[in-house]
């Protein structure tokens, strides 16, 4: 029998309510949130993605939890005790951090036209080879220049607002997705909201702003201590 380990969280003592189904396996002050999970090797369809960020963001809603990729898995209760026992130190501290954060996302779409790139570059092994590269960052993440100087000027405008903030960018059909996380004061997130869009409504861009959320993006930390994925 194996568990999937959604959060962890400070040990709640009792399981707290508008969470069936989870159980919580603890070691001291902290604890594991789990549900158990079928033995097969399909990948997760959305009903079930869904069903696991619930969980974080039900939790998420009674203090600071530290999610974890969907795929961890431990064997049972010992296991997870371990899991918390190994990583005991640096999830003390990650949820003393996130205590009364939340995660904020902003996501604008821009057009091909935006793009940096020259239409035509010289044909040259040099040429084609800082071209193959620069392609393959924008595609791992990557911001361009201009992207980037966007970007800093959002988190200039917003910069007493967060404490963190994470980049990336990627390609959407034929334009760049480009994608800011912040960390947020819970108490500021009304103002946040109000700040970003009366920014980009003025700059006539099509955005998405999500959140809050769970720190999804401010958690890498706690990834090196984490049971073994599925699969």
């Amino acid at each position: 029998m194996n568990y999937l380990v959604h959060c962890i969280l400070r040990n709640p003592g009792e399981p707290p309510a508008r969470n069936r189904g989870v159980a919580f396996f603890s070691s001291g002050d902290l604890a594991a949130a789990v549900t158990l999970h079928s033995s097969g090797s399909a990948p997760p369809d959305a009903t079930e993605l869904l069903r696991y960020e619930r969980v974080v963001s039900n939790l998420h809603g009674a203090g600071p939890v530290i999610p974890l990729r969907y795929g961890c898995l431990v064997e049972d209760e010992a296991a997870g005790m371990r899991l918390l026992e190994d990583g005991r130190a640096g999830y003390q501290a990650l949820l003393e951090r996130l205590e009364n954060w939340v995660e904020m996302g902003l996501r604008v779409l821009w057009d091909a036209a935006e793009d940096p790139r020259p239409a035509s570059m010289p044909v040259t092994p040099g040429a084609a080879y800082l071209a193959a590269a620069r392609r393959r960052c924008c595609r791992e993440g990557e911001l361009t220049r201009e992207e980037r100087e966007w970007a800093g000027g959002v988190c200039a405008v917003l910069s007493d607002l967060y404490c963190d903030e994470r980049r990336e960018a990627r390609r959407a059909g034929a334009g760049r997705l480009v994608s800011l996380y912040f960390l947020v004061p819970r108490q500021a997130v009304r103002r946040f909201r109000a700040r970003l869009r009366r920014m980009l409504s003025a700059q006539g861009r099509g955005f998405l702003l999500s959140g809050p959320w769970p720190p999804y993006n401010f958690v890498n930390g706690a990834e090196s201590h984490e049971a073994s994925p599925a699969g």
